[in-house]
């Protein structure tokens, strides 16, 4: 099938990745398909590598380190990577005087793209700016603003903690605390904890728990 090209078929579902060529190995590597040794709450949990870890922050470019909850300690650098072919996976190049960053396709030597960058489609003075990009990205607060669009980061924040809370109080119910639990289905926040094990179920006491 030709890259980008959706023929309609449920199983052949687009998105900006699958239009790129990309395959699901091409972000998630050998620790994503064989687990880490733990029992996780819910699939997101189980991932090691972010977006951010690709595409980086507006703030800031991507470090090539995965960052997200299953990642180990202190991640992978993905900048160490090689296909089968000896090329590097993740590669920095520059050309006249502008940093692009390449990820080459594990199935195919033959194809690469070029990895948008979240802090180059932010910058207005920048020829990748988006400005869709960057009215999704740079979230303003309502109480500054005014406006019917902004979004007040910090109240939607502390809802979410709440419903983490109250999702976990309920899947706990019946259960006594200090009890070992092999695992429980529930969603727990990002904005919750910035715990390493956060989420993290597999031989993990009630108790643990705050």
């Amino acid at each position: 099938m030709e890259i980008g090209v959706n023929p309609g078929k449920a199983v052949h579902l687009m998105s900006i990745h699958a239009e790129k060529g990309m395959q699901c190995v091409d972000c998630h590597f050998s620790q994503d398909g064989h687990g880490n040794g733990f029992i996780h709450g819910e699939v997101a949990n189980a991932v090691q590598i972010g977006c951010k870890d690709c595409h980086g922050t507006t703030e800031s470019y991507p470090t090539l380190m995965t960052s997200n909850v299953a990642a180990p300690t202190g991640g992978e650098d993905l900048s160490l990577i090689r296909n089968s072919d000896g090329k590097k996976r993740f590669e920095w190049i520059e050309s006249a005087g502008v940093r692009t960053l390449i990820q080459r396709s594990v199935l195919d030597p033959n194809l690469e793209w070029e990895v948008s960058l979240t802090r180059d489609a932010v910058d207005p003075t920048h020829g990748s700016f988006n400005e869709k990009a960057a009215a999704a990205k740079l979230v303003r607060s309502s109480k500054k603003e005014g406006s019917r669009d902004s979004v007040d980061v910090g109240a939607a924040s502390q809802f979410y903690q709440y419903q983490s809370r109250k999702n976990l109080r309920s899947a706990t119910t019946g259960i006594r605390r200090g009890f070992l639990i092999a695992g429980i289905c529930a969603s727990f926040s990002p904005y919750r904890s910035k715990r390493r094990d956060a989420g993290l179920l597999g031989l993990s006491f009630v108790g643990k728990w705050r």
